[in-house]
């Protein structure tokens, strides 16, 4: 399968907004940003350790060093992982696509350092996917579990 990927070396010289295009973020999402991640009632913890991988953002890239937020439905996972894309794009010379697993499980030899949200739990991922690919994601990524409550339906 062909994504469409292009190297670094494409990206550095690409101005920004051509790179912010290129992400493939769905409609619905595009207005989401580390910046509108409500801290107050999000998960303080999980926003520091965003934080924290967004400054080491170079150092993460040149490792393959990637995210893996888990957590229930609603607390913020995908919001998170959108804004910390936008941020890295635009403050490293670099792409990045929003991907489904599927597309995922395809390039995740390549070392490429990759933000990923999930309603599942290692141990849950694991009887989904296998052991193997959880040993494989352990090693690419920080594993960060995400919790509060649903915010997509608070206020309703």
């Amino acid at each position: 399968m062909t994504t469409g990927w292009k190297g670094p070396r494409y990206w550095r010289n690409r101005p920004l907004e051509e790179r912010l295009n290129n992400l493939r973020i769905p409609r619905r999402f595009e207005s989401m940003t580390l910046e509108s991640y409500d801290k107050s009632i999000g998960d303080q913890d999980v926003y520091y350790a965003i934080m924290t991988w967004l400054k080491n953002a170079e150092e993460n890239i040149a490792n393959g060093t990637g995210l893996y937020l888990f957590g229930g439905t609603g607390v913020g996972k995908t919001h998170l992982a959108i804004g910390l894309l936008k941020e890295v794009v635009s403050k490293v010379q670099i792409s990045g696509y929003y991907i489904p697993t599927t597309t995922y499980m395809e390039m995740m030899y390549d070392n490429l350092p990759t933000i990923i949200t999930s309603l599942y739990n290692p141990k849950k991922l694991s009887l989904r996917y296998g052991e193997r690919f959880v040993s494989i994601l352990q090693s690419a990524c920080r594993l960060v579990p995400v919790s509060g409550t649903d915010q997509r339906n608070a206020g309703k």
